[in-house]
């Protein structure tokens, strides 16, 4: 059991640019998730 528990890996997650714009200012999100 211990080695299966070694070769856990954590997920590939890839960047996806987002730009929010508030009151005038960009802010740039690298992890954009619109999951809710």
């Amino acid at each position: 059991m211990d080695s299966a528990l070694a070769n856990l890996l954590p997920p590939a997650v890839g960047k996806v640019e987002h730009a929010m714009e508030m009151f005038g200012n960009v802010r740039t999100d690298n992890y954009y998730c619109d999951a809710a």
